[in-house]
């Protein structure tokens, strides 16, 4: 079961007990619009005036000090993402809070079809605006963000480079092509370089469709010109000065 099903199935729960304008908020909304975050697994509800915050047990209450609209998914009443963004600023670890924004500004759908649920300049513009507690770490994070990361450990990836210095040559999601026509789309691409880095999630390894076909774009890429550094979460997560030699 994902993170985000629990945190639906944990809001289904207390729905019952929600009052008129009050809201799943905090990290718990963000995992509801899908952030793929590792954090504890608490419900945070918030009320807006004229209530006072919930008192439910298993239930963190807060309030919101001015009305601030509000979205339905799956039935659950949900913060908007940009709320809930600015309402875990103070407790959220700046990692975190990046892995939040790449997911929230991403295009999603077939060939990013489907709009982001905010966009960067919209979020840029709240965030710069916002005076409460962690104001300071999540203008940083927003400050790392980058358009383009698929993945948590996407982003992980490219904070690991941008940690060593290694990450403003590199395009996220990158289309290569060679004299035959396209190759495909890449991780990261330093095209000054010809050196393509890619992250290798677990539907490389389970998916024989997927594993066939890096084969072959990762072949072609090779044979383009390109080197290929593939990294998997051990590299990144508990090796990452030796992922940023390679």
């Amino acid at each position: 079961e994902s993170t985000r099903e629990q945190a639906l199935q944990a809001a289904r729960l207390i729905l019952p007990r929600l009052r008129a304008g009050e809201a799943i908020s905090h990290t718990s909304a963000l995992l509801i619009h899908g952030c793929p975050l590792r954090v504890a697994p608490e419900l945070h509800v918030t009320a807006q005036p004229p209530f006072t915050r919930t008192r439910a047990r298993g239930v963190h209450g807060h309030e919101w000090d001015s009305p601030t609209p509000i979205a339905i998914i799956n039935g659950v009443p949900v913060a908007f993402p940009e709320t809930a963004l600015l309402q875990s600023a103070p407790t959220l670890p700046l990692i975190e809070q990046v892995v939040a924004i790449d997911h929230l500004v991403r295009p999603r759908g077939f060939a990013g079809r489907v709009p982001a649920l905010t966009s960067a300049e919209s979020l840029d513009t709240s965030v710069h605006g916002f005076r409460g507690r962690g104001a300071r770490t999540i203008r940083i994070a927003v400050e790392l963000a980058r358009v383009g990361a698929e993945s948590r450990m996407e982003t992980l990836t490219r904070l690991l480079l941008h940690a060593f210095g290694l990450a403003d040559s590199f395009e996220l999601q990158a289309e290569l092509v060679d004299t035959d026509g396209w190759i495909g789309r890449f991780d990261l691409v330093d095209r000054a370089r010809m050196t393509i880095v890619e992250f290798d999630g677990d539907q490389h390894r389970t998916s024989k469709a997927q594993y066939e076909k890096d084969i072959w774009r990762l072949d072609r890429a090779r044979a383009a010109g390109y080197r290929v550094i593939r990294l998997r979460s051990a590299d990144v997560v508990h090796h990452p000065q030796e992922a940023a030699t390679r």
